[in-house]
This record gives C-alpha cells, sequence and structure tokens, in this order.
C-alpha cells in the first residue's frame, strides 16, 4: 500500500496539479511579459514617420544682411488706337447721258496702308470685253475699258513691248509685202488678239473733212470686191500683189486673224462715183487707222512701215496731243532699215515709245 493518501475531491486533485506545474506557468509568464515589452517598443519605433526635412544646425531661419524687391515694372504707354476713313464716294449725276457712254469720275478718299487689291481674271475678261464691244460701237469709253485687262509685255523684233490692248498698222504697199506675212507672225507670238490693219502707205498729210479710206473687216471683202475696183492707186490694186505672196495670202485666210485682221479701204472714186486718180489720197492718209485704233480702245499702237511717205507736221501735233491725253505709246519700226522721219521719231519718243531701224530677218 502506498504511504500517500489519495485526494478525495475534485478540487483537491485540480490544485495539486496546479502545484505540480508551477514552475512551467512562472516561465510562461516571464517570457510573455519580455515579449509584449520588447516587441512593443521595436513596432513602436517603426511606426514614427520620418521628417519631412532637416532644418539643419543653422535653423529655419537665415538672415541675409541685404536682401532687394523685385524690380520695377515700367508702365506701358497706352496703345493709339487707329480708325481707318471710311472711303466717300461720289458719283456724278451726268455720269451717263442718252447719246454716249462716259467714265464716270469717281473720288476716293485715301485710306493709310490700304493693301493694293488685283481685279480676279474672269472679272479683267469681263471688263475687257465690254471695252471691245463698247469701243466698236463708238462709245467714248473704249480706251479705258482697254487698260482693264491687264498688262502684257513681250518682244517684237528685237523690242520690249507691253499693252494691255495692243494696235497695229502694217504698210501694205508693194516694198512692204515681202515683210507681211513675217511681221504678223512675229507680233502674234506676244500679242495674238492684236488689232491689225493694213494701209497702203504710211503718209500723214493734210486734209479737209472725213477721210476717204474706210477700215473693212478682211473677212468681209469678196474676191469680186478687190478684182471690181483694182485700179492702180486702190487699196484692192495693193492686196491683189500681196496675196501673191503664198505665206502672206495663206496668213490673211487663216482663221486665227479672222476676227481681228482690217483693211484701210480705198477704192479711189470721188463723190460722182468716178476714179479720181488722186494717189496721194491712197498712201496720205493713215491717221484714218490710227483713228480706227484709238476708237477700238488701243494703249499702245505698233507702226511698221518704210516711212517714205510724205508727212505733215500739223497732222504729227495732233496725233501727238492725242496720244498724250489717251497715255498711248507708239512704237515706229522701219522695215527698210532707214532713217524714220524725224517728226515720226519725235512723235513716238514723246509718247514713251521705241525707235526701230532694223530689217527683218
Amino acid at each position: 500500500m502506498s504511504s500517500q493518501t489519495p485526494p478525495r475531491n475534485v478540487f483537491d486533485r485540480i490544485q495539486m496539479r496546479f502545484f505540480a506545474s508551477r514552475f512551467v506557468t512562472l516561465s510562461l509568464f516571464l517570457h510573455t511579459v519580455f515579449v509584449l515589452l520588447v516587441g512593443g517598443t521595436v513596432l513602436h519605433r517603426m511606426s514614427m514617420d520620418p521628417p519631412d526635412f532637416d532644418a539643419g544646425a543653422e535653423g529655419l531661419v537665415v538672415e541675409t544682411a541685404d536682401q532687394t524687391g523685385p524690380p520695377d515694372i515700367p508702365q506701358s504707354q497706352p496703345m493709339e488706337q487707329f480708325t481707318p476713313q471710311a472711303p466717300t464716294l461720289s458719283v456724278p449725276l451726268n455720269a451717263l447721258t442718252t447719246t454716249s457712254l462716259q467714265s464716270p469720275s469717281w473720288k476716293m478718299a485715301a485710306v493709310p496702308d490700304a493693301p493694293a487689291r488685283g481685279i480676279a481674271d474672269s472679272m479683267k475678261g469681263a471688263m475687257a470685253s465690254l471695252g471691245d464691244k463698247l469701243a466698236q460701237g463708238g462709245g467714248t469709253g473704249g480706251g479705258a475699258m482697254g487698260r482693264a485687262g491687264g498688262m502684257r509685255t513681250a518682244t517684237i523684233f528685237g523690242k520690249k513691248i507691253e499693252a494691255a490692248k495692243l494696235g497695229v498698222i502694217l504698210d501694205v504697199s508693194g516694198s512692204a509685202h515681202p515683210h507681211l506675212a513675217g511681221a504678223i507672225a512675229e507680233i502674234q507670238k506676244g500679242f495674238a488678239d492684236a488689232t491689225l490693219i493694213l494701209y497702203p502707205g504710211c503718209g500723214l498729210t493734210d486734209f479737209e473733212g472725213k477721210s476717204d479710206h474706210e477700215i473693212r473687216k478682211y473677212s468681209s471683202i469678196s474676191k469680186r470686191d478687190r478684182e471690181a475696183s483694182a485700179g492702180n492707186f486702190t487699196t484692192p490694186a495693193q492686196l491683189a500683189k500681196a496675196l501673191k505672196i503664198a505665206e502672206f495670202e495663206k496668213m490673211a485666210d487663216s482663221p486665227a486673224i479672222k476676227d481681228t485682221l482690217f483693211v484701210s479701204w480705198y477704192a479711189e472714186k470721188g463723190a460722182d462715183g468716178k476714179l479720181d486718180g488722186t494717189a496721194g489720197k491712197l498712201i496720205g492718209q493713215t491717221q484714218a487707222a490710227f483713228e480706227e485704233l484709238i476708237k477700238r480702245g488701243a494703249d499702245t499702237i505698233y507702226w511698221f512701215a518704210d516711212f517714205a511717205d510724205p508727212v505733215a507736221p500739223r497732222e504729227v501735233e495732233r496725233l501727238s496731243a492725242k496720244f498724250k491725253n489717251k497715255s498711248i505709246k507708239l512704237h515706229v519700226h522701219n522695215f527698210a532699215g532707214k532713217k524714220i522721219n524725224p517728226l515720226v521719231v519725235e512723235m513716238a519718243e514723246n509718247s514713251g515709245g521705241t525707235v526701230n531701224t532694223e530689217k527683218p530677218k
């Protein structure tokens, strides 16, 4: 039998077990306290946020001996406001009459620094076409309208020619026949729409009344018309001789110049219908061709002749005044390679035109 007495109830048995494990319980308690103390300190240090910045040993405030403020900003001067002056138009009530169309005289106030604007190409063409129609109808505005088409520049037999609407007078007398086809071809290179007038001579004589020459479109003259009055001192006679040259005949019948080739027609007939036999009337009234070109609005005229016929100072003076009034330039070319009458030279140079005495090649 055992010397110890077994416990008599449950409480006694629990108490005996607790006393038996008191060393383990104390060790567990001490370890728990140690973990709580040491582990809490580490967690506390890890949770602290580092400072945003370090002020350093000198602190946050740094004193300076001299501090200057921001520079003064100069006040801008008030901008001067510019108000453009609106143009005013003044159109006279008598700009149009029942008998003729006159160019309106507009007065436009100048606008400072206003940019120049060109007219659209389509508008230029329309205005040029209208100018031709007005000129052909005898209107007084033909010259101004002709210039609206725009200036062009081309070289004719080595001379620089500038024109918006070119008119040409070609001597169709015997001395010019070998040069006519080449001259027309040269002119049409730069001015395909030039108005060409064939005149039988190159004289400018004084005469009273209406010219004996009639400006006719070449395509309207039939072969019968040319043969019916082909006397020696007539335009038909000169044409008949020129048309014997194949190049000239081909050129004259070309559709390209059907509407631009004209003839200063002189049939050598007086008021009674009979031949008058006056050679001076055939070659001495070139002003009839000049007047036709001026009426059609030409701003530049090219005169191709040998300048061997008489020239009257009064006619030169009268034409020169018209050229100046309408700002028309006259260019003269002697295909014979000889000097030109000084009166004609002066008339061309005073208009701002050129003088050419070189023979065509």
